[in-house]
């Protein structure tokens, strides 16, 4: 599924998607990571969703780009997309309102902020 979701988001403006753990090649410009946080239950379902994690890096002052890669960039790129996961299962991925602060003075000199996406269960 992080596959799937790099994917979709290379489409968009910045085009240097990584999954967490892996190293930047060039940490100077804008950058993504993202990763697959721990399965949540959900009120009233049988099962959990599933969270993934979308990290956005920016140069220092780019504050307001920063806020609308992740607020509306990434929304419009992942709300209700229906991804193909490496099993050939189809996935329909949701925003949340999780949206973090941004964050000042990360290890390589960015800032970065992020947002949390679900895939409440399987659309086919």
């Amino acid at each position: 599924m992080i596959k799937a979701i790099i994917d979709k988001l290379k489409i968009g403006s910045i085009s240097n998607v990584i999954p967490f753990g892996q190293n930047v090649s060039n940490p100077n410009k804008p950058y993504v990571v993202v990763w697959q946080g721990e399965p949540t239950q959900q009120a009233g379902t049988e099962n959990g969703n599933n969270e993934f994690f979308v990290n956005a890096h920016f140069p220092k002052g780019w504050i307001n780009e920063i806020t609308d890669y992740i607020e509306i960039e990434v929304y419009q790129l992942l709300h209700n997309q229906i991804l193909t996961t490496r099993d050939s299962r189809k996935v329909k991925i949701q925003a949340t309102s999780r949206i973090g602060r941004i964050i000042m003075g990360n290890d390589d000199g960015t800032i970065s902020k992020d947002r949390v996406f679900i895939t409440p269960g399987i659309y086919e």
